[in-house]
Parts: structure tokens; C-alpha cells; sequence
């Protein structure tokens, strides 16, 4: 797969996917689904934080979820991370987020960013229906968050369970990242 980008065609969404010299088009239902390159875009654009709190409004906005983004960071301004470290931290949200509108049939959902001295902290909380985390059907959103996490040194944590919600951590090493 040589690239992806995502497109809003009417009210159908469509993922174009190069493959050698094909095109391929799949249809997807997710109103969540960003081109790469404008994710990109809107974290040079806005950074880390301001990007995520506007997702976790954009869900809001688009479903009957209420949702909260909160920060405890100890400063007024996230210090500036690679931009490596944003996009994981950005994607892992999104696919957390994704995953929660999708099968959780949550009311609420919580996004937190906490630094400290050395990491800094995602954590993606729902109340919604859980799910055994070690019978994860065939999807590749959670596998896809670890792998993210493991390309950047991060570590993922991932709690649910039948009727609890869900909690998905991620915490970034970030003390040598700083710019």
C-alpha cells in the first residue's frame, strides 16, 4: 500500500487506498475518518491539544455522547513534541473515540492529557458496554494502537471489560522529545 487518503463524497465516506498502481475505493460508514495529511495539517496548525479537544467536541457534536476533554498539565501550554509523538497520541484518541461511538453504547466519554516531568498521559474513558479485551474480534483498531504505541517508545494500557466502560492509556516517554 503505497498511501491512503480519506474524502466525504455527499454523505458516503470513501477511503481511496493505492495499491501498486490501482486505485481502490472502499465505502465506510465512520463519520471519523481524517486524511492523514490533514491530521498533519491541524496539528502544525493548532497542536496537540487544541486538535484533540476539538475531536472530542466534533464527537459530541455528531452524536447523543456526552463528551469532556480535560487537561492537568501543570503549565498553560503542552511543551512541543515531535511530530511523531503528536500523530501517535492523536491516532490512538481517534481510534479509542472511534471504537466507543461505535461499540460501546456509551453516554459519556472523557478525554484527560496529563503531563509530568518525564511522560505525558492519553486516557480515553467511556461508560459504555465493555468488552473482554483478551476475545477482541478480528478489527485491527486495537492492535493498531499498540503497534502505534511500540513505534515511539510509548506504553499502552488497555481496561475493560463486560458492563465496566472502557479505558484506554497510552503514556508517551517525553523527557528527550522536548523540543
Amino acid at each position: 500500500m503505497r498511501g491512503a487518503n480519506a474524502r466525504v463524497v455527499g454523505h458516503q465516506h470513501q477511503l481511496i487506498v493505492d495499491v501498486s498502481d490501482r486505485r481502490v475505493v472502499l465505502k465506510l460508514d465512520s463519520k471519523l475518518v481524517v486524511d492523514r495529511a490533514d491530521v498533519a495539517n491541524q496539528l502544525d496548525d493548532l497542536g496537540l491539544e487544541a486538535a484533540l479537544a476539538g475531536l472530542v467536541e466534533d464527537i459530541g457534536r455528531q452524536t447523543e455522547i456526552r463528551t469532556a476533554f480535560e487537561r492537568e498539565l501543570g503549565t498553560d501550554v503542552l511543551p512541543q513534541l515531535s511530530d511523531e509523538l503528536q500523530l501517535v497520541t492523536y491516532r490512538v484518541a481517534q481510534e479509542a473515540l472511534s471504537n466507543a461511538v461505535r461499540h460501546s453504547d456509551a453516554r459519556h466519554i472523557r478525554v484527560r492529557l496529563r503531563l509530568d516531568e518525564r511522560s505525558l498521559e492519553l486516557r480515553v474513558s467511556d461508560d459504555g458496554t465493555g468488552f473482554d479485551v483478551d476475545r477482541t474480534g478480528p478489527g485491527l483498531g486495537l492492535a493498531g494502537m499498540r503497534e502505534r504505541a511500540l513505534l515511539v517508545g510509548a506504553a499502552l494500557e488497555i481496561d475493560s471489560g463486560p458492563g465496566i466502560g472502557t479505558r484506554v492509556r497510552l503514556w508517551l516517554p517525553i523527557a528527550d522529545d522536548v523540543n
